[in-house]
């Protein structure tokens, strides 16, 4: 195997370990973690706390949260050079797939799903975060649909 092909399947496999790490903490973030309900006059603790909760739920020590917010930095760091590294592809397929499915549409169905699409994707805009956005950003449009042409 060529440098090439190793280097591409070190950020493949790279890639899948970050998912499935991520697909776990997501769970015991969302199954085991209790919501936290606010103090009177007080908002929650912010949301991304993710330490914090890990913390909570696991029974972290403070050397432990320090080491496990220095290993979140440090992977931050490397995801967001990933994501860039990786964005123009991104890109191409989702405009690739965009224009597969405008293809099957109707001229109507085509300004609905680009709608859909526009405010889809301005929902799930980043905040403060250099990554993209997440999901394909449809869901039901905000206003009601106009009537059904059928041709």
């Amino acid at each position: 195997m060529n440098r090439k092909a190793g280097a591409v399947l070190v950020l493949v496999a790279t890639f899948i370990l970050g998912g499935l790490a991520g697909g776990v903490l997501h769970f015991i973030y969302r199954n085991q973690v209790p919501p936290i309900p606010a103090a009177q006059g007080q908002s929650a603790r912010p949301p991304g706390d993710l330490v914090q909760d890990m913390a909570a739920a696991l029974g972290l020590d403070d050397g432990q949260k320090r080491e496990l917010k220095r290993i979140f930095e440090q992977s931050r760091e490397r995801y967001r050079t990933l994501s860039l590294q990786f964005r123009p592809q991104y890109d191409a397929l989702r405009k690739e797939t965009d224009d597969q499915i405008r293809r099957i549409l109707r001229k109507d169905q085509v300004a609905l799903y680009d709608r859909l699409l526009k405010e889809g994707r301005e929902r799930h805009k980043p905040q403060g975060s250099s990554i993209g956005p997440r999901g394909n950003g449809l869901r039901p449009p905000a206003e009601p649909l106009p009537p059904r042409n059928q041709n």
